[in-house]
């Protein structure tokens, strides 16, 4: 009886190593990036495995197809970083993911922050806890997870989260006192779907539930907010909504109807508004309780959700949409703490000028240049409280 033929190594033809680009102009590449390995057992069901050397029995087909975010061919570049319908594809269950600001090279194969990047990110990190601490202020940097790493499960190849995303590359070289001021409730989110969605299927937000546990997330690493005082989840209201969401407004496809969790209507002061979520962009917002600390917030189109929670613990939040800080912001507020919020896509968004293998963005710090970015003089309107006792 002849033997079995014995199992072979079947290689993508083209594979590209990381970091050795097929053309210039095309960027980084990857094998994981470019394909997903399909392999077909004579008899059975198709399976899928990462590209690479692949041992596979006699009889088996092997077929090489696109990731779902490569179908485009290039690599993503500056221009990416707006919504259209060629940044969308469909996973699972109909559930829609965009793929700007390279969320899914960054969070799936890593590698795409480099090492000066990552050492400016860490060096303006620490800039900021050291000026804030300087002055009796908590600094936190909170990191909202993206939907991407919320339901991996619904991507097409189920790939699963890198290593050596951006993230986890910061906080690998970054001291302690930098790594103690990072909030990412990654775990809390992903373990909380079995409950509830905590990502919207159709936007690049959480929901409302995923904003509570953000915000449970960032009130738990404040020692000046007594854990017995934060908004509990039978606290909220419930409501379901036709919600277009920005990522089916992008790719054509109609709003969904959500379920959403909030806080209950209370009373507050919008000294400061904006009439619609833009850059610089500068939010005052007041509670009735005057003599709770307050808080100045650099942040992204995130913290809306987070707002009304955060007004149960502070009397002010002034606001900036901005991934940068402004420090003259924070000598005029003169806060207890300061947050600084931004999805994890914004830590490698697009691909450097010149820099084929660096996607990293850290942010430009501001001294003296609230004024004249946002258009509002300092101090902002409202009574200026005595300075807050911070926390210990």
């Amino acid at each position: 009886m002849q033997d079995a033929e014995p199992a072979k190594v079947v290689s993508a033809p083209d594979w590209t190593p990381w970091g050795q680009p097929r053309r210039a102009d095309e960027g980084i590449e990857t094998a994981f990036h470019h394909r997903l390995v399909l392999i077909r057992e004579a008899g059975g069901p198709a399976e899928i495995a990462k590209p690479g050397d692949i041992f596979v029995g006699a009889g088996a087909a092997v077929e090489w197809s696109p990731m779902p975010w490569a179908l485009g061919g290039r690599r993503p570049g500056r221009s990416t970083d707006t919504l259209q319908t060629s940044r969308a594809f469909v996973g699972e269950g109909d559930r829609l993911f965009t793929t700007i600001n390279a969320v899914c090279e960054q969070l799936f194969e890593g590698g795409v922050l480099g090492d000066a990047s990552r050492d400016r990110w860490i060096e303006a990190l620490e800039a900021r806890r050291a000026f804030c601490e300087a002055r009796g202020i908590v600094y936190r940097h909170l990191v909202v997870p993206e939907g991407h790493a919320l339901a991996a499960d619904a991507i097409p190849g189920g790939p699963r989260l890198a290593e050596n995303r951006p993230l986890q590359r910061i906080l690998a070289a970054a001291p302690e006192r930098l790594r103690a001021t990072l909030v990412y409730p990654l775990d809390a989110l992903v373990d909380a779907r079995a409950r509830e969605e905590t990502a919207l299927p159709h936007d690049v937000h959480v929901t409302g539930y995923g904003a509570f546990l953000v915000y449970r997330a960032l009130a738990a690493s404040l020692s000046m907010i007594d854990p017995a005082s934060m908004i509990a989840l039978e606290d909220l209201r419930v409501r379901t909504y036709l919600h277009g969401g920005d990522v089916a407004h992008a790719a054509g496809w109609p709003g969904r109807r959500v379920k959403t969790h909030e806080r209950p209507p209370f009373p507050y002061k919008a000294l400061v508004k904006g009439a619609s979520y833009r850059t610089y962009q500068v939010d005052v917002l007041e509670s009735e309780k005057a003599s709770l600390p307050r808080l100045v917030m650099f942040r992204t189109s995130n913290s809306g959700l987070l707002f009304p929670y955060l007004l149960h613990h502070f009397s002010r939040i002034a606001a900036v949409a901005s991934n940068e800080a402004f420090y003259d912001l924070i000598e005029s507020e003169r806060p207890a703490v300061v947050v600084g919020e931004m999805p994890e896509r914004y830590f490698a968004p697009h691909r450097q000028s010149g820099n084929l293998t660096d996607y990293g963005a850290p942010p430009n710090e501001h001294v003296d240049e609230f004024e004249k970015l946002t258009g509002h003089a300092l101090p902002l309107p409202g009574a200026i409280s005595p300075v807050q006792t911070p926390e210990p």
